[in-house]
């Protein structure tokens, strides 16, 4: 008789950039100020994010989602087709529906947890940055490419907490922290209050 556990699953909202970003290997690794379920190593996270509910039919049975990462419809009975569209149906069918409503049945996204830690915020470095997600770096002034000063101010809070001047590989810090503050920039959780957050490292799960 196997005496092995069965694998713990823990939900974890996305933006549906960030989900991206997962789903393509991008990113591996996510800070967060706070957890309702403490993942642990081997637990598996699947991932909540925006998707599409098909409505037409009332009978559980036959509830069908898609989501704009995988590109997978997924039906509650199990089902899936892979390298769909909602375009496969009548669109006035399909509704848009926030993260916070998703079922795990209509969640295609799951990954491995690797690490669990804890750190302050600005302890993160220009390579953890880069395994977050950052794709597009600010550069040594401040602003991301093409945007030019208008942006200098709006950076300035973060460019005080990471001296370009000395160290001027900071990019994919800069562009985490005014990432970050986009998030949870209004609270204890802010960038310039270097909160101590989670730190989970992940990998796509097998099967």
């Amino acid at each position: 008789m196997s005496t092995t556990a069965a694998v713990r699953e823990v939900p974890l909202p996305m933006t549906v950039p960030l989900a991206k970003g997962a789903w393509g290997g991008v990113k591996t690794v996510t800070r967060r100020p706070t957890l309702r379920c403490k993942p642990n190593i081997g637990d598996n996270l699947w991932v909540l994010t925006t998707w599409f509910h098909h409505t037409e039919k009332r009978n559980q049975n036959n509830e069908m989602a898609w989501d704009d990462v995988t590109k997978t419809v997924r039906w509650r009975t199990g089902q899936t087709m892979e390298d769909a569209t909602p375009e496969f149906w009548d669109k006035k069918w399909w509704r848009k529906r926030p993260s916070i409503h998703m079922p795990r049945w209509a969640s295609g996204m799951v990954y491995e947890v690797l690490d669990v830690s804890q750190e302050f915020l600005w302890d993160i470095t220009e390579e953890e940055a880069k395994r977050e997600g950052i794709r597009i770096p600010v550069t040594t002034n401040g602003c991301p490419p093409g945007k030019g000063k208008p942006l200098m101010n709006l950076f300035s809070p973060y460019l005080s907490t990471h001296d370009v001047k000395k160290e001027p590989d900071c990019h994919y810090r800069v562009q985490f922290a005014f990432d970050w503050d986009a998030l949870y920039g209004k609270g204890p959780y802010a960038w310039s209050k270097n909160p101590r957050i989670w730190v989970i490292s992940f990998r796509r799960a097998r099967g």
